[in-house]
């Protein structure tokens, strides 16, 4: 099993917003949180602060109650790794998509998984190699980073949600 699996913004939001309402399926969340208890999983302070907690919603409400066990701070380590991340990106694709996708928190999942040697957890698909998008698995390939989406990480954990 990798160091944590790291799991970007669209993680939670989706499974919020969508297939994993808190109100259909609460087993998504209650091992989501027993996971990171168990030092499976974690995120980036950066995807709390800057993609889930400014909604003001039920899913940063449960967030915040989890901030000390699921989101960790950057370290000298991972803000160095953005800055490659940054250049890579800047230096492959348009700017006019490289600015969006660095103003998120994508860039630091990718550094907190290279730094910690995990596997990033994204509802983002692979583009082809000529796409002028970036995409987490196609910048995370570059750094040698794995990534999964939520229904295999879910299935390399074990979780079983029952009704």
């Amino acid at each position: 099993m990798p160091s944590f699996y790291w799991l970007d913004a669209n993680v939670f939001i989706q499974a919020h917003r969508s297939y994993y309402r808190f109100q259909i399926a609460p087993g998504f969340w209650t091992a989501l949180e027993a996971n990171a208890r168990a030092d499976r999983l974690r995120s980036p302070q950066k995807v709390l602060d800057v993609e889930i907690a400014i909604n003001r919603d039920a899913l940063a409400h449960w967030t915040r109650q989890l901030a000390s066990v699921l989101f960790v701070p950057d370290g000298k380590d991972e803000q160095q790794a953005v800055g490659q991340i940054t250049q890579h990106v800047l230096g492959k694709y348009p700017r006019a998509h490289a600015d969006p996708f660095l103003a998120k928190a994508d860039p630091w999942v990718i550094a907190h998984a290279l730094v910690n040697k995990g596997i990033i957890v994204t509802q983002e698909r692979r583009e082809p190699p000529n796409s002028p998008k970036p995409q987490i698995p196609n910048v995370a390939d570059h750094f040698g980073v794995r990534s999964v989406d939520t229904f295999e990480f879910l299935d390399r954990l074990g979780v079983k949600l029952i009704v």
